[in-house]
This record gives structure tokens, sequence and C-alpha cells, in this order.
């Protein structure tokens, strides 16, 4: 009971949704209560998975092929069949880098959409003061005790 009485009582930051987010997306949103965002940011991450995992498999088909064929070409005596192995070795070395670079490339726009996901899980958290808004966090005054004119920065962390 007590614990539920704490959880009560904390009240939810926009920092917790940026670290929800960043552990899985979708989760910040979900804190913020936008279902729908959180929804939208899984299925987009569901999506590059599939991608990367499809591209994955074309590597492993290509492999397979190049392995085989690369076999044959070795083992083979018949000049044609030599040159018939070693042109299909090569189609399927090729679509391995293909299907490698694809891979990488997926695995990319992956990590950004999950970056972007918890920059969004942050800008729609939930505002623990509304005052806070209309503070700059970049402040440029001029200190009459110094004499000197200073610049702050300031990034709640809570």
């Amino acid at each position: 009971a007590y614990l539920a009485q704490e959880a009560k009582a904390a009240s939810k930051t926009q920092m917790g949704a940026l670290m929800r987010s960043l552990m899985f997306p979708g989760l910040g949103q979900f804190y913020s209560d936008q279902r729908m965002w959180g929804f939208g940011w899984i299925a987009a991450e569901a999506v590059m998975g599939g991608l990367i995992f499809m591209n994955y498999s074309n590597y492993q088909t290509a492999n397979d092929d190049y392995n085989n064929y690369h076999t044959s070409y070795v083992n083979e005596t018949d000049p044609a069949l030599i040159a018939e192995y070693k042109a299909q070795s090569q189609t399927s070395h090729a679509d391995m880098e293909s299907a490698n670079d694809a891979m990488k490339a997926m695995a990319g726009v992956a990590g950004a959409v999950w970056i972007a996901n918890a920059v969004h899980a942050y800008m729609v958290g939930p505002k623990t003061n509304q005052t806070a808004l209309h503070e700059m966090p970049v402040q440029l005054v001029y200190d009459h005790h110094t004499d000197q004119v200073q610049f702050s920065l300031s990034i709640p962390l809570d």
C-alpha cells in the first residue's frame, strides 16, 4: 500500500518519458498517455526489424549459394561448367554484398527512428511545472559584482 501511494505521489516527467523510450520504442509515449503515438513508434520499429530480417535472410541465401557455387567451381574439370560456376559464384557474391549493404542501411534507419522516438517522447512528455515552459534555458546576464557578462545554460534532469 505504501509503494502504491508513493507511485501516485511521484509525478511524471519529460525525462521519465525520454528514458522509457530509450529502453523500448513507444514506451515513453505510453507513459505520457499518448497511446496512438506509442503504437506508431512500436510499429515503425517492427517494420524496420522486419526489413533487417528480410535482408539478413537474403544475405544468408546468397552466402549459401556462393559457397555451393564456389565449391562446385573448385571441384569441376569441365571448362564450360567452370565458367558457369564462376559466373554464378560472382553473382551470388554481389548479392551477398547488396544484402549486407541494405541490412546496414536499414539498421541505421532503425537507429534514427529509435532516436526520433526518444526525442518525440521528451517533447510530448508530461510537463511537471507549467512555469518552466516560460523560462529560458539559456541566459545572458551582467553580474555587477564581478563586472562581467555571464552565460548560463540550464537543463533540468528531473
